[in-house]
């Protein structure tokens, strides 16, 4: 029976829906282009009008509509008068997603309650269900799943013990902090051969997953301690005994390691219970024979755990928290505190979860213990389950209808399998791809069909044609060379993609790919933007300067070293690196284990001229390759000396290491100089933030963000109809026009698997104490021989290692069926026969059931013989005519006595231009010396830099130290509740944001400021984007900043600066600050998810309440107007 809500928000049964699913689309839907309004389909309406109270789980297909179905069932919940708004908790993974869905939700509901008013609410028709007129001032909650958990403690922590002023650590803070203890450690406690950043990395990760499965250090440090116990088992050291007799080493040394171990077999054999003396000696025993990988590896991991074990007692010491905490210590709060538990529970009747399929395993038990047995949707895709890299749960949407049973039985399952996004041809090739992957049951098991199957009058059924059939091209190549396109696949997929029309995309499964794809792209002259930071430093001078910088500060960043080592910093052939490899060798003779010197050390042992001439020419090392290691160390030494701030210290990288000159010097320099001016704007950003950071602190902070594709990226400007090129985990919850997927081979999509030895590898959380292993490999090292190698190998070569593989193919299936399904209407996949490995490539299990769906035949051409590939020789290094060197002299001559401006004038010709940037760049004043010419400026310089250029310079040229400004702190606490007010988009009263930094009269101010903002005509709309970023170049510089909130009114986008303040007095101080509202408004038109916009902006100043509005750039008004483009220019440029 249907249900609907008291006055108090609580279900009462009642009569049955008023409204239909049909009739609240009529009434709230958008007329299609005949003036009809799309109707749902019967799948929808099933869902839209399921059991008020009954959990279900929803299989979402991709393109499928989950979102406006999600939105759609809040609105017959709530206009059937079924549950209160304030009642409805909906739960998502991102901001963005948030005020989609909240858009949406509000809108449907601000739509249907302008309809009764107009029309008479059901009550005036003769109901008599009175409402508190309270309702109306409160709507469905929507947040993030992590929002949700912090409001969680931030209201009930104080229960177990968590104090208010708890600090929220965001990845670059627990970094940093991390890795003080790490530089506080013995060595003893960090694995040998690891960086400092991949330990932090590593470790930060473990502890991450024991947080999300719930366990402690000392549960996994147990189990592994159990792990190493039965390794050294009497049977197992007879067996690493028989191992070394097998070995090739001397016979003396083979019978004094087999007699040793032995005897501590007998030992074994005569104790119940193995002590844990006994154990450290067995286990140095068989570390020292060599015949255990499984030892080595729990070894590490125990290291790795204990380091967790000190990570989490250091915030608990010092009152700080992850977000991976929250959520553990919101599961904590609800099972420990029954009163807590069922306030919250009581709170919500209706809870909508979307993206399910990527919760966390602590998610989903927090999540269980509120809301079993109460009214719970789940919405998602597990063919679109991507994100097991982060932590999502290996079965959450499997799992769901018999966690979440009502009335004893599962909870009710439904699909969404018709496609509102792709053309047939599209549906058919990621139907394709799918079809292998296990579903949650037969009900959930269906295929994507296209719009057209819709039921008539459900949705418009367009003509059959080539928008709704769609395109689908295979390309297979040779792999042989382009010389203006590079690679023959980059070449096809470049042409290709200039033929089409409307938003394009090129998604790769690796980010090597991207260089040469957009090289090819520009070749074509096809326009493209690389989507996120990363792109940055795929670039190979940011790969150099972050490796100079690495090296230059950690002794143990060997992996970077090596890159200046073979690359053409230090230009190393492979004879000199085997030969650097023996001068280490002898260098660490005789010393002690912790006295060896890194290799890092080794080549800095070459900055001074008396270095061990005669190690080095006994390891042989050539005259050439000890003078470039000389210069090598010396730079390092050099970027040593200036390692400051992060940005300092890069900055001293790239220009010892002369990258910016390299850069200068060729003939298309603009998309690396691009590059390196994001990286060196993110070191800015890091250290602004994090002003006690050092540059050891930023490279931790970029290798995690790197692995977790977390660096925010500044909104390019880019023209709408660029090519977008992302990593295919990018592009989810994307949808473009025309998709391009090179590389369709075994090794490329699908990968290969990093590893084949499950959690053994790396810094991975044991299976068995994760909360979902039973979706998991059945790898336990308590009661599974593994300990020699010969058990590992022969585990890992059956049944297990072939279930990892299936694994692995699995996740890069679903990795497939994502890319495929962000097509509209054309896809392109490629594939080449031959690429940078030795051996010809295979094509993709993928490609070739998309082949056979379509009835094609796919098989990929003869390799391109990679000895006939076009190739230079050169000698090297290169010899010099006489002639030539006379020539060079004077053009030296000629540059040292030419002005700035002579050499400006060369720099547009073509052949000497590069030089000519070059030289003015050596000529330039050394730092201090005079303020030189800044290319970049934030939006707030810029305002000081127009307004007042001689005090702007003076102030550069020699900085002086700023008081703290208190006003400065209020204004960075108010636009972080603002941003926290939004981001969780709800319409309740919001969890209360604890100042941090402000003293009693700046907090009392702030909550003034918050009541006013409260009040004001901004609290009640939903932006469309909050503290946006972007980067724009305007004339010769380029301005980067963030936009306080974007609006869309429904004619304009209104953008909105929040200024703390009050309004200025005087219309010169107005004029000067329409400059910063005139760069965010023309940041926010070249956007491309706002193109073709106008856009107008406004000031709020809360301190008198005031609010400045400026029209559009050249819009025919008496108000205050924006500065246009050209206008910007000139100011810029003056």
């Amino acid at each position: 029976m249907p249900r609907c809500s008291d006055r108090r928000g609580r279900i009462v049964n009642c009569k049955p829906p008023f409204y239909s699913a049909e009739d609240l689309a009529q009434i709230v839907g958008t007329p299609l282009k005949d003036g009809t309004k799309p109707m749902p389909t019967d799948e929808q309406k099933k869902i839209i009008e399921s059991p008020v109270d009954e959990p279900a789980v929803v299989v979402a297909g991709a393109g499928s509509g989950k979102t406006a179905v999600i939105a759609q069932r809040v609105l017959w919940l709530v206009a059937n008068r079924y549950v209160a708004k304030d009642r409805i908790l909906a739960l998502t993974f991102t901001r963005k997603a948030v005020g989609e869905l909240a858009k949406r939700i509000n809108g449907f509901i601000s739509a249907f309650e302008a309809y009764e008013a107009a029309k008479g609410r059901p009550c005036e028709r003769g109901e008599d269900s009175e409402r508190d007129p309270l309702d109306a001032l409160f709507g469905p909650t929507v947040q993030t799943y992590n929002s949700y958990a912090s409001a969680l403690v931030s209201e009930y922590g104080l229960s177990i013990g968590i104090e208010d002023g708890t600090t929220i650590l965001d990845d670059a803070e627990a970094i940093q902090e991390f890795g003080s203890l790490v530089d506080q450690a013995a060595d003893a406690d960090i694995p040998a051969g690891k960086s400092r950043a991949t330990v932090i990395k590593d470790t930060l990760h473990l502890a991450s997953q024991i947080d999300e499965h719930l366990k402690t250090s000392d549960e996994v440090v147990e189990y592994l301690d159990a792990s190493l116990a039965d390794a050294v088992s009497s049977d197992n050291l007879t067996e690493h005994a028989k191992a070394v007799r097998r070995k090739r080493i001397p016979k003396e040394e083979k019978e004094a390691l087999a007699a040793r171990l032995e005897r501590l077999a007998a030992e074994a054999a005569g104790m119940r219970t193995l002590s844990p003396e006994f154990i450290d000696r067995a286990v140095a025993a068989v570390q020292e024979a060599g015949t255990s990988e499984l030892i080595e590896s729990l070894l590490r991991k125990k290291q790795y755990a204990v380091l967790a074990g000190r990570w989490k007692d250091h915030k608990g010491e010092t009152g700080r928290m992850q977000f991976s905490d929250q959520v553990a210590s919101a599961y904590k709060i609800m099972t420990a505190d029954e009163q807590a538990r069922r306030e919250e529970r009581g709170r919500w009747d209706i809870i909508l979860l979307d993206e399910y399929q990527d919760t966390s395993d602590s998610q989903f038990k927090l999540l269980q213990t509120l809301f079993a047995g109460k009214a719970v949707t789940a919405v998602g895709d597990y063919r679109q389950s991507i994100y097991g890299w982060r932590g999502a749960s290996a079965g959450s949407l499997r799992d769901f209808p018999e966690m979440f049973r009502f009335n004893g039985q599962p909870a009710q399952e439904y699909s969404l399998s018709i496609s509102f996004r792709n053309a047939q041809l599209i549906l058919d090739a990621a139907n394709a791809v799918s079809a292998k992957l296990t579903a949650i049951s037969a009900t959930s098991a269906k295929q994507l069909e296209h719009k057209s199957r819709a039921a008539k009058g459900t949705q418009a059924v367009p003509e059959p044609d080539e928008a709704s059939s769609g395109t689908v091209t295979i390309c297979t190549t040779s792999g042989s060379t382009d010389i203006q396109y590079g690679l023959d696949q980059y070449r096809d997929l470049a042409l290709w993609m200039k033929e089409r029309t409307g938003t394009r995309a090129v998604l790769v499964r690796a980010r090597k790919s991207i260089g040469p794809i957009a090289d090819a792209l520009r070749a074509a002259d096809v326009p493209y933007a690389i989507v996120g930071s990363r792109g940055s430093l795929d670039n190979p001078y940011t790969a150099d300067a972050v490796a100079a910088l690495a090296s230059a500060v950690d002794i143990t960043a060997s992996t970077e070293v090596m890159r200046l080592l073979s690359g053409p910093q230090a230009a190393l052939g492979a004879k000199d690196i085997r030969a650097l490899n023996r001068f280490c060798r002898l260098r660490s003779e005789g010393l002690e284990e912790d006295a060896v010197p890194t290799l890092i050390e080794c080549i800095d042992e070459f900055a001074d001229d008396v270095t061990s001439a005669d190690l080095a020419e006994q390891a042989g090392l050539s005259a050439v390759a000890i003078s470039r290691l000389q210069s090598l160390a010396r730079r390092l030494r050099a970027v040593r000396r200036s390692a400051s701030s992060p940005v300092d210290a890069l900055r001293a990288a790239i220009r010892v290491f002369n990258l910016d000159l390299d850069i200068e010097a060729l003939p298309n320099s603009e998309p690396h100089r691009r590059a390196i001016d994001s990286l060196k704007a993110m070191a800015q950003n890091y250290g602004a933030q994090h002003p006690s950071a050092a540059a050891a602190d930023f490279l931790a902070w970029l290798t995690v963000a790197e692995e977790s594709e977390a660096l925010e990226a500044a909104a390019e400007e880019a023209d709408p109809d660029s090519v977008q090129i992302m990593t295919i985990h990018a592009s989810k919850g994307l949808e473009f026009s025309a998709v391009a997927i090179p590389d369709n081979t075994v090794g490329d999509l699908p990968t290969l698997p990093r590893s084949t030895k499950a959690w053994l590898a790396g810094a991975e959380l044991p299976y068995p104490l994760r909360g979902d292993r039973q979706h998991l490999v059945d790898l336990d090292t308590t009661r599974q021989n593994l300990s020699t190698a010969k058990d590992m190998k022969e585990l890992f070569a059956g049944s297990l290692g072939e279930q990892i593989k299936a694994d692995h193919e699995a996740e890069e299936r679903r990795l497939a069926y994502v890319a495929v399904t962000r097509a509209e209407t054309h896809l392109w996949l490629g594939a080449s026969a031959m690429t940078s490995r030795t051996k010809p490539n295979t094509p993709s299990p993928f490609l070739e059931e998309i082949a056979e769906a379509l009835g094609r035949e796919v098989a990929l051409p003869e390799a391109a013989d990679p000895s006939a590939r076009p190739t230079t020789s050169v000698v090297w290094p290169p010899v010099v005519a006489e002639q030539t060197c006379r020539q060079r002299v004077e053009l030296i001559a000629e540059y040292r006595s030419a002005s700035g401006t002579e050499l400006r004038d060369l720099e547009s010709m073509p052949d000497i231009g590069g030089l000519a940037r070059s030289a003015q760049a050596f000529l330039e004043p050394e730092p201090h010396s005079s303020p030189a010419e800044l290319s970049r400026l934030s939006t707030t310089a810029l305002v000081d830099f127009v307004g007042d250029r001689e005090e702007f310079d003076r102030q550069r040229s020699r900085p002086m130290p700023q008081e703290p400004s208190s006003a400065a702190a209020l204004g960075t606490e108010f636009h972080a509740w603002v941003e926290n007010r939004f981001g969780q988009s709800s319409l309740l009263e919001l969890a209360d944001y604890t100042p941090r930094r402000l003293g009693d009269r700046d907090k009392a101010r702030l909550e003034q400021l918050k009541k006013r903002f409260e009040a004001s005509e901004f609290a009640e709309r939903t932006p469309a984007a909050v503290e946006l970023p972007f980067e724009l170049k305007v004339g010769p510089k380029v301005i980067s900043g963030k936009i306080d909130a974007v609006f869309d009114t429904g004619t304009v986008l209104e953008v909105v600066d929040w200024k703390t303040g009050s309004a200025p007095y005087s219309e010169r101080e107005m004029a000067d600050r329409a400059i910063q509202l005139s760069m965010y408004a023309h940041a926010v038109a070249r956007m491309p998810q706002f193109a073709g916009r106008e856009v107008s902006a406004a000031f709020y100043f809360l301190g008198s309440d005031t609010v400045v509005r400026f029209s559009a750039a050249g819009a025919d008004s008496s108000e205050r107007t924006l500065l246009s483009w050209e206008q910007l220019e000139a100011a810029v440029s003056g």
